[in-house]
C-alpha cells in the first residue's frame, strides 16, 4: 500500500498562494449556508494585509490543488486577549449571502415562463448569470474532489412552469427563489467550487467513501449515530385543489404515513398527524408526491451520521479524494450491524478545519438514503 501524502492546504487570492494562517475552517452544507474563517496570529502583519482583507476581496480555498471554497471577505476583526495577544480574524462568504439580505425583485415574471429562466431572472438583480449555476449539480462534486461518477441526465427545468404566484413584496431573493423551486421538489445550494447548484443531490450515485469500524479496525476518528424521532410526523395530508373555506371541499388529497412511527406507536405513542394546505396541486398524484416530500423533509434525523475524520481527504489505499457535499459514502460499523445506520449514506455538511496544533480534520454529517428524495 502507497504511503499517504500529507493534505496541501492554502488560501489563493490576487497576490498569490498564502499559507500564514494558524486557523483555517470551511464549511459546506445542502441545507446551510458556505462559509470560510482563518486567523492569524501574527498582529504586525496587520499594515501590510489591511487591504488585501478589505470587504469584497475574491479569495480561493485550495487542496492538493483542487478548489474547496470561493468567496469574499465579509468579516475581518482584531480580537485582543492576555494570553494570545492581538490575531486577525477574517470571514470568507460567497456571493449568496447578497441574496439572504437583499430583496426580490418583484417584477420578475412567473406567468408563462420557466423555472430556470425564473432562477436567472431574480439572481440577475445580484450580478449573477447563467455561468454561476450548475443546473447539473454533479459537476461541483467532480471539480471539489477530482473524481468523476456515474452522472444523471440534466435537471430538466425547461418543461416546469411556474404557477401564478408573485414574488411577495418584502421577500428575499433566497427565500423567492427556494418558495418556488420546493413546489418543483428542487433545491439551491452552494458549491465548493463557486457555483450555485440547482437541482436535488443523487443519494443513489456509488460511494466516494467508506468509513469502517469492526475487528479492530478504524479509519475514522470518532463517530455518532443520530436516531431523532422528535421532529416526525406520523403523517401528513396535503391538500390542494379548490378548498375554500374548509379542508372537507378539498378536491385533491395526498397522504404520506411513516411506517416506524406507526408501528412503535402501537397506537398510543407518535401520534403526530400533521395536515398542509399547498397551493397550486391540482391532481392526487402531485398531493401525494408533495406528502411524501414533506415527510422526508422532517425525516432527516431518523437515520443519519455525524463522523470526524484526520485530513480533508479520504484515503483508500493508493488515492487521497476530498470530502464534499452531494456525495456518498458506506457506513460499516459493528455495532450497528442488521439496522438502518448501515449502508450507504448521502453527505449533507462537511466542514473542514486546520490549525498548527491539530492539523487538518473534517467533521460530516450524512443522510439516509430516500430521506431526501423519497
Amino acid at each position: 500500500m502507497a504511503q499517504r501524502p500529507r493534505d496541501d492546504i492554502w488560501i489563493e487570492g490576487e497576490r498569490g498562494r498564502f499559507d500564514r494562517f494558524s486557523h483555517l475552517e470551511i464549511s459546506t452544507d445542502l441545507f446551510g449556508e458556505a462559509q470560510c474563517t482563518f486567523s492569524v496570529a501574527d498582529d504586525r502583519a496587520w499594515r501590510t494585509l489591511r487591504d488585501l482583507l478589505a470587504p469584497g476581496r475574491d479569495y480561493r480555498v485550495l487542496c492538493n490543488g483542487l478548489v474547496q471554497f470561493v468567496g469574499r471577505v465579509d468579516c475581518d476583526e482584531l480580537p485582543t486577549t492576555v494570553d494570545d495577544g492581538t490575531t486577525i480574524q477574517v470571514v470568507l462568504r460567497t456571493r449568496l449571502a447578497d441574496t439572504r439580505v437583499g430583496t426580490a425583485d418583484p417584477k420578475v415574471r412567473v406567468e408563462n415562463t420557466t423555472i430556470k429562466k425564473f432562477i436567472l431572472d431574480l439572481y440577475a438583480a445580484h450580478g449573477f448569470v447563467e455561468e454561476d449555476f450548475l443546473f447539473v449539480s454533479d459537476v461541483d462534486r467532480d471539480l471539489v474532489t477530482g473524481r468523476k461518477a456515474g452522472r444523471p441526465a440534466p435537471v430538466d427545468l425547461e418543461p416546469l412552469q411556474a404557477d401564478k404566484a408573485k414574488v411577495q413584496p418584502t421577500e428575499t431573493t433566497e427565500a423567492a427563489a427556494k418558495r418556488h423551486l420546493e413546489r418543483h421538489h428542487l433545491m439551491l445550494w452552494e458549491g465548493g467550487s463557486g457555483l450555485i447548484c440547482v437541482g436535488i443531490p443523487n443519494d443513489q450515485q456509488p460511494p466516494f467513501y467508506r468509513f469502517e469500524q469492526r475487528r479492530g479496525v478504524c479509519n475514522f476518528r470518532d463517530a455518532r449515530p443520530v436516531r431523532d424521532w422528535g421532529d416526525v410526523p406520523s403523517s401528513i395530508r396535503v391538500y390542494g385543489g379548490n378548498i375554500g373555506g374548509s379542508l372537507a371541499r378539498a378536491s385533491v388529497v395526498g397522504i404520506a404515513r411513516d411506517p416506524d412511527l406507526v408501528t412503535a406507536g402501537r397506537g398510543v405513542h407518535f401520534r403526530r398527524p400533521v395536515v398542509l394546505n399547498v397551493q397550486g396541486i391540482k391532481d392526487v398524484a402531485r398531493a401525494q408526491a408533495q406528502a411524501r416530500r414533506e415527510l422526508a423533509m422532517r425525516s432527516r434525523r431518523k437515520a443519519a451520521w455525524e463522523i470526524r475524520c484526520d485530513d480533508w481527504t479520504f484515503w483508500d489505499g493508493s488515492r487521497s479524494t476530498p470530502f464534499a457535499i452531494a456525495t456518498t459514502a458506506d457506513v460499516d460499523v459493528e455495532t450497528h450491524d442488521g439496522t438502518d445506520l448501515r449502508g450507504q449514506f448521502l453527505v449533507t455538511s462537511v466542514r473542514k478545519s486546520y490549525t498548527i496544533d491539530e492539523g487538518a480534520q473534517a467533521s460530516l454529517t450524512l443522510l439516509q438514503q430516500g430521506l431526501i428524495n423519497p
